[in-house]
């Protein structure tokens, strides 16, 4: 490793005791309206840099191969993270191996290695190959996948935040522009008029790039976007209940509601709501007992 980059890996150390001092300073006691302001501006320009860090610290993970980094080069760099020096960032510079390594991937190394959430870790690793470009099985560089919003996102005059949530809805939507040329055109307009709204109505940009998105996935979509949405999808916990999202065809909607049509039919067993009440009670009766 270079000086000028253990330099850098220095100075942003650095930067990161300075932030966390100033916050504890301005946060802890009575503050002025005006430097409460100043407080406020200055967050978010950091928070604006920081976005565009952390899908730079991404890409280099992935382009380096840093998920096969051995064990003394994880013990350096987490020596070097706890007790920052310049010698200490030359000493991390780190080897990857041929043999097993403990992450599979540079998602894997993300999430085990430093607890990012997996949502999140899939969202930067999507704006990482729409933004700087992505790795071919190779290794190889690859464009990116949106390179006029790239172009945007390096603008430092850009709210990157913006591009990036522009982005994410063209990604989610990149199975519903189809094949070939006609795909790659629906897909480039749609980039087009993202960066125009993000240059003219930065304000109102999201919105208008949602609606647009809305009805590219409203149309008549490819088959495979469907088949490729279909499954049993975990929300979270909510209220101390596990909530899932269930999405099917059209097709296999219609024989669910059925089944579920046959529940609520007193006539048939499952239905019979009274009968189904009376068995339950008879179950917290006699616990040791089994329905026949």
């Amino acid at each position: 490793m270079s000086t000028e980059q253990a330099q850098a890996l220095k100075d942003l150390a650095d930067a990161e005791e300075l932030i966390a001092s100033a916050t504890a300073v301005l946060a802890g006691g009575p503050l002025s309206p005006g430097h409460a302001a100043c407080f406020a501006q200055l967050a978010d320009k950091l928070a604006r840099r920081q976005s565009r860090t952390q899908l730079h610290a991404a890409h280099a993970l992935r382009r380096t191969g840093a998920h096969k980094l051995d064990q003394e080069s994880f013990q350096a760099v987490t020596e070097a993270g706890e007790h920052p020096s310049l010698a200490a960032f030359q000493a991390a510079a780190g080897r990857t191996t041929t043999a097993r390594t403990h992450f599979k991937n540079t998602a894997g190394l993300l999430h085990g290695w430093l607890d990012i959430p997996r949502s999140t870790v899939r969202d930067r690793l999507a704006l990482v190959d729409c933004l700087l470009g992505g790795v071919d099985e190779a290794g190889q560089p690859l464009p990116a996948w949106l390179p006029e919003l790239a172009g945007q996102f390096a603008d430092p005059d850009v709210d990157p935040r913006l591009v990036s949530s522009a982005a994410l809805k063209l990604h989610s939507a990149r199975k519903d522009f189809g094949e070939g040329q006609a795909g790659q055109a629906k897909k480039d307009q749609l980039q087009a008029e993202s960066a125009a709204f993000i240059r003219s109505e930065p304000k109102a940009a999201r919105r208008h790039i949602n609606a647009l998105v809305a009805q590219v996935k409203s149309g008549q979509r490819p088959l495979q976007a469907l088949l490729d949405g279909i499954g049993i999808f975990k929300k979270g916990m909510r209220q101390g209940l596990v909530e899932y999202v269930l999405r099917v065809l059209p097709a296999h909607a219609a024989m669910i509601e059925a089944y579920f049509n046959a529940l609520d039919n007193p006539a048939t067993v499952a239905g019979n709501r009274e009968a189904l009440a009376h068995c339950r009670g008879a179950v917290h009766r006699c616990p040791g007992q089994r329905l026949g």
